[in-house]
């Protein structure tokens, strides 16, 4: 399962500062590096392009850009030659940018920059939020480079074909070096959430609960979302909460189910429509994933429960790439009791669970006779209690 590191905010998110300045002018010190091009840019979702916002010529270390944007925006800055990248956050104002391209650090494929941005509004607030992640962010460093460094031996081990022996030794490696990082993250979401509560005015606040979205249930998010000033909620950030918690109607309970139709496991067309009239459970989840192969035993024990009461799951597995590895999971875990299909490229926006918004594995998706979702179960959704609670009111004698 590809785990996303939060030491940092997405790079991707725009954020709405009330502005009554002209225009903003960006002077750059970049040190260690004499010349080359500076880009800022960020990633439209609606068209799924990189936007390029301003780019300048980097000359004896020296760039200068000027212009005027809409609303402060979080950007995400590259440098080359060299891979370098980072993210500020800027606004409409006089703005000075410096680093230093010999302390970058190597990592997700390029080398990440330490930025010192003066002059924005927007990025002093940022760093005032970051000053109370910086001892537990320096006690993860070091957990979050081994599991860096061990998920990516075992993606390109994947890549490569190597034997399932040496592949699932280095999963093995990946998933003992989540668990250290584990309660580091759990700490700075912890953080992350109380200056939500406790700062209802701040741009910042809105910038988290987006980024937390996929994390968090549509009614937590609703809940902060309806705390925050009226400036706030009519930010880009608060405007993208609103966008993600209607996007997930689709995914939710209530909503009509997104009628899919694939070739199933054993080469068979299935169709979500061959299941009318009884209840179906489809379950999101990936070979690799350590969380939801845990939950198998539990499913089997409901699929065994009501099956022969008219229900029914239906495995979507994030598994394209590896097909072989989902077979095999499939048998160990011995779920091949109930019904297997592929899930499609997310790149693309045609997998099946991008109609259900689906962002974290494992998530189950409950949907009734006549086709209408009634449960959500998942980091966004209810968790396993409710789930057996609503089988239970469902199949009750």
């Amino acid at each position: 399962m590809k785990i996303l590191s939060i030491i940092t905010f997405s790079l991707l998110v725009l954020v709405s500062y009330a502005q009554d300045k002209e225009g903003y002018r960006l002077n750059g010190t970049i040190k260690g590096l004499e010349s080359g091009m500076v880009k800022l840019s960020y990633y439209d979702y609606a068209k799924k392009q990189v936007i390029t916002v301003d780019s300048a010529k980097l000359e004896n270390g020296h760039f200068e850009m000027t212009g005027s944007i809409e609303t402060a925006i979080e950007l995400y800055i590259s440098i080359d030659p060299g891979n370098y990248f980072g993210q500020i956050y800027v606004d409409n104002s006089l703005m000075e940018l410096v680093t230093d391209v010999t302390m970058a650090k190597e990592q997700y494929g390029g080398k990440i920059l330490e930025l010192k941005l003066s002059g924005s509004e927007f990025q002093d607030e940022y760093d005032r939020y970051q000053k109370q992640l910086e001892l537990i962010q320096r006690e993860q460093e070091p957990l979050n480079k081994a599991y860096d460094e061990a998920n990516n031996a075992y993606i390109e081990l994947r890549k490569s074909g190597a034997d399932e022996a040496t592949q699932k030794e280095f999963l093995q490696k990946a998933e003992k070096a989540k668990e250290a990082l584990q309660p580091a993250l759990d700490k700075i979401r912890e953080i992350s959430i109380a200056f939500i509560t406790s700062n209802p005015d701040s741009y910042v606040s809105a910038v988290l609960v987006d980024q937390y979205m996929m994390y968090t249930s549509t009614s937590d998010a609703k809940k902060y979302y309806q705390s925050f000033t009226t400036r706030v909620q009519s930010s880009a950030a608060g405007k993208s909460i609103l966008d993600k918690i209607a996007q997930r109607k689709k995914g939710s309970p209530g909503s009509k189910a997104f009628v899919f139709a694939k070739e199933d496991i054993n080469g068979e067309q299935l169709s979500l429509a061959d299941f009318e009239g009884q209840y179906v459970l489809v379950d999101f989840w990936a070979s690799w994933c350590k969380p939801c192969r845990a939950g198998n035993p539990h499913l089997i024990s409901l699929y065994k429960k009501y099956h022969q009461k008219g229900f029914e799951i239906i495995g979507v597995a994030s598994d394209d790439s590896n097909p072989k590895a989902w077979h095999k999971a499939v048998e160990e875990d011995q779920i091949g009791i109930w019904k297997h299909v592929l899930g499609g490229d997310f790149r693309k926006g045609t997998d099946i669970g991008s109609k259900y918004d689906i962002h974290t594995l494992p998530t189950k998706v409950l949907i009734d006779p006549n086709g209408k979702i009634i449960g959500r179960f998942a980091a966004d959704g209810d968790d396993d209690e409710a789930m057996d609670n609503m089988f239970e009111e469902i199949f009750e004698e």
